[in-house]
């Protein structure tokens, strides 16, 4: 370690390979790729030895690292429009909760609205990796995420029967939880599951526009009736990418399938959706020297994806 220490060295260790396996160059290389990846400590040099000159294949490696800054943020803001008046926000985020690589994101905000909800917030905790000294834990990526929210989004427009914009606006406001857990099945290949259930209100903003003819009570009957939905999710993705944050070579793919009920007011609600996608990369020009390996200074990557909506 050089200067300060505040992650935890199983959080680096972890990602190499287990001390006294057999391993080749570019499985150490991809190791320090995933470390670089998760932006927590800088790999400043690694050194190599050979104990033992009779036994050259025995070696030792030296790594080099010092803690990145910038991985805890406060942000307050405040602003100010001719059209809305005020509005704050107050920001919190930990990257390295605890020294364990885990992620903590909370915001806070309050603005105006011509339906009178004016807060919203949220708050999101991810876990990379369950690091506990229980089953496989430890040697297999287990991750899991946790997610709070109630959100507003105001200045909907108000639709009649037939389609036709009323004049008038509607505010939504989006209260809800989803769970993540995912688990990395051999090398390269993570599955994951999820759900997410959203309690979704609807609330008639008052008239702001003089020559807007829809009175409250007619405006009223056209707001959408509250809505309770879950989503149950299963996916998969595959990468082998030689690096995580700027991949020149490699090939990653993913897929997931989703199941949605609930209902809206007193109408049953039901669907299905299906995604997929794949990304290829290349790398050109010359290369650049990151202290354990080189790599390409371009990226040229092809991406294909599709989704389907059913219901």
């Amino acid at each position: 370690w050089t200067g300060p220490k505040a992650t935890q060295e199983r959080v680096i260790t972890r990602e190499l390979p287990e001390p006294g396996t057999i391993y080749n160059d570019r499985t150490f290389r991809g190791a320090l790729e995933s470390i670089r990846g998760q932006s927590l400590v800088k790999i400043n040099d690694v050194t190599i030895k050979a104990a033992d000159p009779a036994k050259p294949e025995n070696l030792t490696y030296i790594i080099n690292v010092s803690e990145i800054s910038g991985n805890r943020s406060f942000q307050p803001a405040l602003t100010y429009d001719t059209l809305n008046g005020f509005s704050g926000s107050l920001g919190l985020e930990n990257n390295n909760l605890f020294g364990l690589g885990h992620n903590l994101n909370a915001s806070l905000s309050a603005s105006p609205n011509d339906a009178g909800e004016v807060v919203s917030a949220n708050i999101e905790y991810k876990i990379p990796w369950i690091d506990i000294d229980f089953a496989d834990f430890r040697k297999n990526r287990t991750s899991a995420g946790l997610s709070l929210s109630s959100t507003v989004s105001g200045k909907n427009a108000l639709l009649d029967a037939a389609g036709t914009d009323s004049g008038r606006d509607y505010s939504v406001r989006q209260t809800g939880f989803g769970v993540t857990v995912g688990r990395q099945l051999i090398p390269n290949l993570i599955v994951s599951a999820s759900v997410n259930t959203s309690y979704n209100t609807y609330t008639l903003e008052k008239q702001t526009k003089t020559d807007v003819s829809t009175t409250d009570e007619v405006a009223m009957a056209l707001v959408p009736p509250n809505s309770l939905t879950t989503l149950l999710g299963v996916g998969a993705s595959y990468g082998n990418t030689n690096s995580a944050v700027f991949p020149t070579q490699g090939f990653r793919a993913n897929a997931s399938a989703a199941y949605g009920f609930g209902s809206s007011g007193a109408t049953p609600l039901s669907w299905t959706k299906l995604e997929g996608g794949a990304s290829t990369y290349f790398g050109l020009g010359q290369t650049l020297d990151k202290g354990f390996g080189a790599q390409q200074r371009q990226q040229v990557r092809q991406r294909a994806g599709a989704a389907h909506v059913d219901g």
